[in-house]
């Protein structure tokens, strides 16, 4: 019985140094990087990039940890986007494209983690402008300015510099502006 004993507490022994010494080695995440793993878990990306692209991520428990939560984050933004093209919200898919083109890492370790290029992206944010311009020229098409208006105004909230929408807006807003005179 003793001898059982003396095993026991042995192995209870060896088993605590065990566990004492791998929890020594390997280093539990910092507050700041659990709470950065939270917002990724809960699909908040946009918050997850911000923290991650400035200059100053040391408060993070290591640059593998870092490179991970950033193009994770970055691929969030880009699936984001997929999601609500797929459900033909421009809009939407678009200022989710801006974000990932926004705050697109420059780093390579973190580039070849993310899944498309910047040049992919930016791709698809054209494929949105695209796809409003042509529901805006229906509209307008059909007499509907202030529709039209409206749809290419979609545009610049995340491409606020394509010339296609703005020279429409412009076109559009001047030919408003006229017929409302006549009336």
């Amino acid at each position: 019985m003793v001898k059982l004993i003396l095993h026991t507490a042995i192995a209870v022994t060896v088993a605590l140094t065990f566990i004492a010494c791998t929890s020594a080695s390997k280093p539990s995440r910092n507050r700041a990087t659990s709470a950065t793993m939270l917002l990724l878990e809960k699909g908040r990306y946009e918050e997850v990039a911000s923290r991650l692209s400035s200059k100053s991520w040391s408060p993070f428990s290591s640059k593998e940890e870092r490179v991970y939560m950033y193009s994770e984050a970055i691929n969030g933004l880009v699936g984001v986007g997929d999601s609500w093209m797929k459900q033909k919200e421009y809009e939407k898919a678009g200022l989710s494209y801006r974000k990932a083109l926004d705050y697109y890492p420059s780093e390579a370790p973190i580039v070849r983690k993310v899944k498309l290029s910047r040049q992919e992206v930016l791709k698809k944010m054209g494929d949105c402008s695209n796809s409003l311009m042509e529901a805006g020229l229906l509209k307008y098409r059909s007499g509907r300015i202030e529709e039209a208006i409206s749809i290419w105004e979609k545009i610049t909230r995340f491409d606020p510099v394509n010339a296609e929408a703005l020279k429409a807006l412009d076109t559009a807003t001047i030919q408003l502006e006229n017929l409302r005179k006549l009336n």
